[in-house]
């Protein structure tokens, strides 16, 4: 589950981003107020224009 911190844990600085696997974890940092919960997943859109991105210059490439 994806959380963004709302202070600074573990050497990660607020408004980082993490992936924890652990439910019980994300649920103590969300009641300690460290962070909050991240709804769906924030990768899929950058990999999404990754791959068109890559895919448009594997055909440029081609076409010439």
């Amino acid at each position: 589950m994806f959380v963004t911190l709302k202070k600074d844990y573990l050497g990660h600085r607020a408004g980082a981003m993490l992936d924890i696997l652990e439910e019980p974890i994300v649920k103590s940092l969300v009641e300690q107020g460290i962070a909050e919960a991240t709804q769906g997943d924030p990768y899929g859109p950058l990999m999404a224009k990754a791959m068109e991105a890559t895919i448009a210059s594997a055909t440029a490439t081609h076409d010439k």
